[in-house]
């Protein structure tokens, strides 16, 4: 496939994405955004820098790799629901992307590639992600679980550690990354 070919079936794809969750943009405000806004924007860069390097579970269940988000959006969207909706769209367009390529270093064709990043793009398990901010903790382990799976089958450990430490302090379902990782070296590893 040439990658002109590739890059207009995604923006196809894109496209096609954006019409099914337009709805999205007209959405409102959950009472844990709200909470997430509040206080959010208030906490110096300094102390989710803290959180990001420190090894302990943080109180309060801050995770600061998706606190962040709300940190930077917050001052920036205001209470514009609609503006909160494009970076999150555009995260999860990344991941299909992740998909596609991690389907493909795998060893799939192009075809079955593209077929499981459509998958991926249009599943209904990711409803929520798609229409609610809340859910961008989710969306961030995902984007950084993926990059850590690339990055390790590339061979470049330290950068898989490093987006595997994102993805951990993003949501804490990325413990079990390791655990994949030992079962792609037992499987498909050299």
């Amino acid at each position: 496939m040439k990658r002109w070919h590739g890059a207009a079936l995604f923006l196809a794809m894109a496209l096609l994405f954006l019409i099914a969750n337009r709805g999205a943009y007209e959405g409102y405000f959950a009472d844990d955004e709200l909470d997430n806004l509040s206080w959010a924007p208030a906490v110096p860069l300094s102390d989710f820098a803290a959180a990001l390097v420190s090894p302990r579970f943080q109180p309060g269940n801050f995770r600061p790799a998706g606190h962040l988000y709300f940190r930077l959006a917050g001052p920036a969207f205001g209470m514009d629901f609609s503006r909160y909706v494009i970076p999150i769209h555009a995260i999860h367009l990344l991941n299909v992307w992740l998909v596609w390529l991690l389907v493909r270093r795998l060893g799939a064709s192009p075809f079955a590639a593209a077929s499981g990043a459509l998958l991926f793009a249009f599943h209904m398990a990711v409803f929520d992600v798609l229409w609610k901010p809340m859910y961008v903790f989710d969306l961030l382990c995902a984007t950084f679980s993926l990059t850590s799976l690339l990055l390790w089958i590339d061979g470049r450990v330290v950068l898989s550690f490093a987006a595997f430490w994102l993805a951990y302090k993003s949501k804490e379902p990325a413990v079990m990354l390791p655990f994949v990782l030992a079962c792609y070296e037992y499987w498909l590893g050299k």
